[in-house]
């Protein structure tokens, strides 16, 4: 265990408030108390407070319990409720390195604690006035015989300096009908910037749509005829296209006639060969008999009888 702490004490308390209010990190200096030269829960106990509900500023702290425990050198849970046990809890890591104390906290609101709301202007100005004391006690106090601070009150004194102006920082609190006010607001600005997006679209769209219902009705340039030579069709792209489909409809007419000249052949060919084997048949064949019938006269008819 190292020596005593003083408001110089280098070390850092890692303090987790669970899934809501997170890890935070709080320098020894802003728990010091320069009146009592010791740490101070109750400033420990404030912090855990604003940390855990940041949106109820300002802050009853009797409305409010607030449990911290911590994991001691033998592995033992300790639970830490006033500023010599918190002490003590440092005392014990501050010689180490890095010389950090992890401690849990969990702040929980009493029942009926929003009751008491109305109260809390009197009773935190209260508390603010306690706190202003300090601040003003502090410095000529820690004013040495040769007139200058020592090292030890000027801690003290940034660090409730510091403690005064996060106070400071936070916003106060917003009427329930103002938050309706500035959520319908943010509500409006988002439907109208939509509605905006929209409309762009949809002149963009139009634009376009216009742009092709007047490229479509110009009249369009016929597209160039290449010289293509169709069977039984004149050409009449070029001179030279025209003597060559002549000259290639006059070879087809060469070849038509020199077909139908030999299938003219063939079939008079044929018709030969044909007479041919009849003539051959008919002097195979045997010559007809031919038998004369003498016809008789009536007179030779009546003397037979």
């Amino acid at each position: 265990m190292a020596g005593e702490l003083n408001a110089t004490t280098r070390a850092v308390l890692k303090l987790q408030l669970g899934d809501e209010g997170g890890t935070r990190r709080i320098n020894f200096s802003r728990l010091w108390d320069g009146r009592k030269s010791s740490v101070s829960f109750k400033k420990l106990f404030r912090l855990a407070v604003e940390y855990r509900f940041p949106d109820d500023a300002p802050y009853i702290l009797r409305n409010y319990d607030v449990v911290v425990t911590y994991e001691d050198e033998d592995g033992d849970t300790i639970t830490v409720s006033s500023d010599d046990e918190l002490s003590e809890a440092f005392l014990q890591f501050v010689g180490r390195t890095p010389p950090v104390l992890r401690a849990r906290a969990t702040v929980k609101k009493q029942e009926g604690a929003a009751a008491a709301v109305s109260a809390a202007p009197s009773e935190e100005a209260e508390e603010v006035e306690e706190s202003e004391a300090e601040d003003a006690s502090e410095p000529a106090a820690a004013t040495s015989p040769r007139g200058s601070p020592s090292p030890s009150r000027q801690a003290s004194a940034a660090a409730s300096e510091e403690d005064q102006q996060a106070q400071n920082q936070q916003p106060p609190p917003m009427p329930p009908a103002k938050q309706l006010q500035t959520i319908l607001e943010s509500f409006v600005s988002v439907m109208a910037s939509a509605v905006l997006v929209v409309q762009n679209h949809l002149a963009e769209a139009n634009a376009n749509a216009n742009a092709s219902q007047a490229t479509q009705s110009q009249p369009q340039e016929p597209a160039p005829v290449s010289p293509v030579v169709l069977e039984g069709v004149e050409a009449r792209a070029t001179p030279e296209a025209a003597a060559e489909a002549h000259s290639v409809s006059a070879s087809e007419t060469e070849e038509v006639a020199k077909e139908k000249e030999e299938d003219g052949k063939k079939e008079e060919e044929a018709v030969n060969e044909k007479k041919k084997e009849d003539d051959k048949k008919d002097e195979a064949a045997p010559a007809p008999v031919r038998i004369r019938v003498k016809k008789k006269e009536p007179e030779e008819e009546e003397e037979e009888e």
